[in-house]
């Protein structure tokens, strides 16, 4: 896995470029490809069972692991394979050597939450922050080879939405990870065509089973 480089502004984070590679991405998204006649509203729940479902911006989705447990015909096996990438020793090493307490307490997790979504052209998501307790990855890819513009992932401060506070741009990349506090406010800009990505959370909950081995 290439280096994961960690970053202190606005808030703590750590990126990986070309995250996946070629081969290990296409493997992936071949396994994925099941799911997309379904991305529509996303059906949510947080972590307490408080409903979440939203469709708005032009962004629409679709849990993976509900996928999955309702098709058990197809195969899965991409979803561990992502999150085998998430758990490398030297990402977890990077979760250590930032310092910080959300990124250290991550290692510990025992169940996790993987949702693929697609913005359409012109779709965008306007400042939010996630409602898991610890980090969030988003998993910003292709589906081709073609240009892509717009798009941009834009980080903020932890609990701090105004027009004061520090952000942070990055432009659109294929095969771009990122990882940042759930409560860190983030958004993504106008997109000028399809616009796809995984967002990975995990916790650690006595009351949920755990998803796959490696969280």
């Amino acid at each position: 896995m290439p280096d994961a480089t960690i970053y202190r502004d606005p808030c703590v984070h750590i990126v990986v470029r070309d995250f996946l590679g070629d081969a290990l991405k296409e493997k992936i998204l071949d396994g994925l490809k099941p799911l997309l006649p379904h991305i529509g509203k996303v059906y949510q729940q947080d972590p307490d069972g408080v409903d979440r479902s939203h469709d708005e911006d032009g962004k629409k989705g679709v849990w993976a692991y509900p996928f999955f447990k309702e098709n058990p015909a197809l195969d899965d096996s991409c979803l561990s394979l992502f999150e085998s990438q998430i758990w490398t020793l030297k990402l977890r090493a990077a979760f250590r050597e930032t310092g910080d307490m959300l990124f250290q307490s991550y290692n510990f997790t025992n169940s996790s939450e993987i949702l693929l979504s697609r913005y359409a052209a012109g779709g965008e998501m306007n400042w939010h922050f996630d409602q898991w307790s610890l980090c969030a990855a988003s998993y910003i890819f292709s589906m081709d080879d073609a240009p892509q513009e717009g798009g941009a992932f834009v980080l903020g401060e932890i609990g701090i939405e105004n027009d004061a506070m520090k952000t942070k741009t990055y432009p659109f990349e294929d095969d771009f990870l990122i990882l940042f506090p759930c409560k860190a406010t983030h958004k993504v800009t106008p997109t000028k065509q399809e616009r796809y990505s995984l967002q990975y959370w995990a916790e650690c909950r006595a009351d949920r089973p755990q998803k796959s081995p490696y969280a």
